[in-house]
């Protein structure tokens, strides 16, 4: 596998660069510098990302093996194959006693044709401690020799299943669940989530704005629509430049220069380090420290016994190798420490076993080729001597019936892919929202951060007013609707800005007597420190019919205290209608 992805890393910081740079743009070589680390970690990420991930989204083939496993991975059936488990072959293992520590093998780990090895049974013997419960499962071949042979009228215990339609309990209601309460299991209520929908919706909830109420339209704009004519951007732009810039400042006016700062002489220079002879000669001579050159070097030889060529420490090559031989009792062919066989590791009989388990009465007796079996044989489960079924008979079970020791109190059962096991029941992913839970209504104030306008000034024109033709004249709002704090000036019809930031600016404008085809005019904002804003977007409005209509809306960065007015440029003489849906300023605040 490829080397662990290389983590991006930020290599500049460029606007701090552009507000040092006069230009006002980032250094190329940093742009580049930056652009490269950002393509090694991407380009590394997707080779990593390469080695692990099919083109489909799913883990590359052969990429989980058994050291990717928890240690108490547990396998079903289908992993198990011809004694295998899948990335663990038991077949090639060797089991040792060590391997039955509590007197078991787990007999989902081995099939119908895993052999013990007699090499897994130490000294020949298996234990009573390591057979204490070992079943008739876990010996290769006795299934089939003790098949049929119990005592005639009994049965072994019978192993069956039951579906969810078998359960009966006649104390529980519509919608309730089994659910394990320390002891058994009981038919209860499950937890409902403290959320039951957002906003009318549930499941996998995704919010837009129309699910929050009181947001206006400015809450879904992008920033761009709030500086429409770019006022802000141009303004910023100069305000960068180093030619808009004028004046000089003495060197001598500013305090706190070191002397280097004006005569940049290096004996002006303060904490100058001591240097050594060599920094200023550049001499060998002159190091201190020089190492110590050995004598001229020279090869190599086996056979020296002094001097540079004699080679130290040889190693002594012992005599040839032979094959080692089982039998040999001297010499370098003898193998040492050979371990004592008990007969069965030759012999492979069970007879030659010691410690061997004591078998059933019904192990010695035959099984009836056909028919019903005879005085001396094993009576099997199609005897027509026999009354009841093998296969249990439907029938039910009421809770308290069911046992789970591995449950705890407030658990239900739950279907993993595979059996009913016992686990906690969720109770969906959400909590709660904005503090609150149930069905939950969202409004403005439950959104952290988000910035709804405010209307802090809307006044109209009342009174009449003749716009000359080819004029430049200013709209005379003279009624106020609402200015809580006094922003607008109805004497001078002037809005003076609050606070420096951005607002959003409604105006109405409606006047009579243009010619259809002929009259146009220009709407614009004005202030001392704005300049010229167009409700227009640069354009005119032209008349429809012997009237000049228009309703617009910008996003302007205003100045504290800037005075602003409305102006209007006509191309005929036209009159003002009166009245706040003809002739209307409305300023609202964004931030």
């Amino acid at each position: 596998m490829s080397a662990v992805p290389t983590p991006y890393t930020r290599q500049a910081n460029f606007v701090s660069d552009a507000g040092n740079n006069p230009s006002g743009s980032a250094s190329p070589v940093k742009l580049d510098a930056e652009f490269n680390a950002v393509q090694t970690a991407i380009s590394t990420t997707q080779s990593r990302l390469a080695q692990i991930q099919r083109d489909d989204g799913g883990l590359l083939n052969g990429i989980v093996d058994r050291n990717a496993l928890a240690p108490n991975m547990v396998f079903s059936g289908a992993d198990i194959q011809l004694g295998s488990v899948t990335g663990y072959n038991l077949a090639s293992k060797t089991v040792t006693a060590d391997n039955i520590a509590d007197g078991t093998i787990d007999p989902t780990k081995l099939t119908s044709g895993f052999a013990l090895p007699a090499s897994a049974i130490p000294n020949g013997s298996i234990s009573d401690a390591q057979v204490s419960s070992l079943s008739t499962r876990k010996i290769t071949g006795l299934d089939a020799a003790l098949n049929g042979k119990q005592p005639a009228g009994s049965y072994a215990a019978l192993v069956h299943q039951h579906s969810l339609s078998d359960i009966t309990q006649s104390s529980a209601s519509s919608g309730q669940v089994p659910t394990w309460n320390g002891t058994a299991w009981v038919p209860s209520t499950p937890p409902t989530a403290a959320v039951l929908s957002v906003a009318n919706k549930t499941g996998t909830v995704i919010l837009t704005a129309n699910d929050i109420s009181g947001l206006g339209t400015a809450a879904t704009q992008n920033s761009t629509a709030f500086d429409a004519s770019g006022a802000a951007t141009t303004a910023q732009a100069y305000a960068v430049q180093r030619a808009n810039h004028t004046g000089t400042q003495p060197a001598s006016t500013i305090t706190g220069l070191a002397p280097i700062a004006t005569s940049g002489a290096y004996t002006d220079l303060t904490g100058k380090p001591t240097l050594a002879t060599v920094a200023t000669s550049g001499a060998y001579t002159d190091l201190t420290g020089k190492p110590t050159i050995p004598a001229a070097q020279v090869n190599s030889d086996w056979n020296a016994a002094s001097g540079l060529a004699q080679i130290l420490n040889k190693p002594t090559i012992p005599a040839a190798q032979v094959n080692s031989d089982w039998d040999a009792s001297t010499g370098v062919s003898q193998i040492l420490n050979k371990p004592t066989l008990a007969t069965v590791a030759t012999s492979g009989s069970y007879a030659d076993l010691s410690n061997k388990p004591t078998l059933g009465t019904a192990s010695p007796l035959d099984v009836a080729a056909s028919g019903n079996a005879s005085t001396l044989q094993v009576v099997k489960g199609n005897d027509t001597r026999l009354s009841d079924a093998r296969t249990p008979t439907a029938h039910t079970h009421p809770l308290s019936d069911l046992t789970q020791s591995a449950a705890t109190t407030g658990q239900v059962p739950t279907w993993n892919g595979t059996a009913w096991a016992p686990a906690t029941p969720s109770a969906g992913g959400v909590t709660s929202v904005a503090g609150r839970t149930g069905a939950v209504t969202l409004s403005t104030g439950d959104i952290s951060g988000l910035v709804v306008p405010s209307k802090i000034c809307d006044v109209y024109q009342n009174s009449a007013q003749s716009f000359p033709g080819n004029t430049t004249t200013t709209v005379k709002f003279d009624t106020k609707l609402s200015d809580p704090n006094s922003l607008f000036n109805t004497t001078n019809w002037t809005f003076t800005v609050p606070a420096t930031g951005l607002y959003i600016i409604y105006c109405a404008f409606q006047a009579s007597g243009g010619t259809k085809g002929t009259s146009s005019c220009d709407v614009k904002l004005v202030g001392t420190t704005l300049g010229t804003v167009s409700f227009n977007n640069g354009s005119t409005y032209a008349a429809v019919d012997t009237s000049l209509r228009m309703t617009s809306l910008v996003a302007v960065s205003l100045t504290v205290s800037d005075p602003i007015i409305v102006q209007t440029y006509q191309t005929q003489t036209v009159n003002a209608y009166t009245g706040a849906p003809y002739m209307r300023l409305t300023v609202y605040r964004i931030a």
